[in-house]
C-alpha cells in the first residue's frame, strides 16, 4: 500500500467516525457555553470540568454502545497541534485586518475597545475556517468548508448589525451568534445521530 492509499484509508476511517453526529453535539455545547464564559468568567472552571473532563467520557460510553457496533472501531493517529502554522498565521492576519476595516467603515473608531467586543462574532466565525480546513484534510471531504463559510457569514451579519444599531451590551451579538450556532449544531448533531442509527442497524449473527 503506497502513501496515497494510506492517506485515503485514514480519511475513510476518520469520515466514518463523523457519521454519528457527536462532533456536532460537542461543538454545539461549546458554542452555547462561550457567551456564558465571556459574561461570567468565574464559570470557566465549571466549563473545563464538564466539557474537558466529563463530557468526552460520556460521549465515548455512548459511542461504545451505539457507534462502534455499527461502523467498527479504529484507533486514529493523533496529529501534532502545529498544523500548517503558516496557514493559521495567515488566517489570524486576515481576521485582524478585516475586523479593523469593518470597524473603520462602520464607526471610524478602530481604537475603541468596545467596538472590538462587538466584532467577536465575526472574529469567532472566521476562526472556524481553521477547524474546517482540518476536517477537510482529515476526511478528504470538501463539504466541511461549508461550516467555516457559514460561521463567517453569520458572524459578519451579526457584527455588522450590532455596529449599526446600539444594543444594551457589547456581548449581545456574541450571545446571539453563539446561541444560534450552538442550537443549530445540537439539533443537526441529534438529527444526524438518529439518521445514523436508522441507516446502520446492528445485525445479529
Amino acid at each position: 500500500m503506497d502513501d496515497k492509499e494510506l492517506v485515503k484509508t485514514g480519511q475513510n476511517a476518520y469520515r466514518a467516525t463523523m457519521k454519528d453526529g457527536f462532533t456536532e453535539i460537542l461543538s454545539g455545547f461549546f458554542f452555547i457555553m462561550t457567551p456564558i464564559i465571556f459574561i461570567q468568567p468565574s464559570f470557566i472552571g465549571i466549563f473545563v470540568v464538564f466539557y474537558i473532563l466529563f463530557l468526552p467520557q460520556y460521549i465515548e460510553i455512548i459511542r461504545k454502545r451505539y457507534t462502534y457496533p455499527r461502523v467498527g472501531y479504529v484507533k486514529l493517529r493523533t496529529d501534532s497541534l502545529d498544523y500548517r502554522p503558516k496557514a493559521l498565521l495567515a488566517l489570524l492576519f486576515f481576521v485582524i485586518v478585516s475586523s479593523a476595516i469593518l470597524v473603520m467603515l462602520m464607526t471610524q473608531n478602530v481604537t475603541e475597545y468596545y467596538n472590538w467586543f462587538i466584532m467577536f462574532p465575526f472574529i469567532l466565525g472566521t476562526a472556524m475556517l481553521a477547524p474546517s480546513a482540518y476536517l477537510v484534510d482529515r476526511t478528504g471531504s470538501r463539504i466541511y468548508w461549508g461550516f467555516g463559510i457559514v460561521t463567517t457569514i453569520l458572524g459578519l451579519i451579526i457584527s455588522t448589525f450590532t455596529l449599526s444599531f446600539s444594543l444594551d451590551g457589547p456581548f449581545d451579538g456574541l450571545f446571539v451568534f453563539s446561541m444560534l450556532l450552538g442550537i443549530g449544531l445540537l439539533l443537526g448533531g441529534f438529527a444526524k445521530f438518529v439518521y445514523f442509527l436508522r441507516t446502520n442497524p446492528v445485525i445479529d449473527i
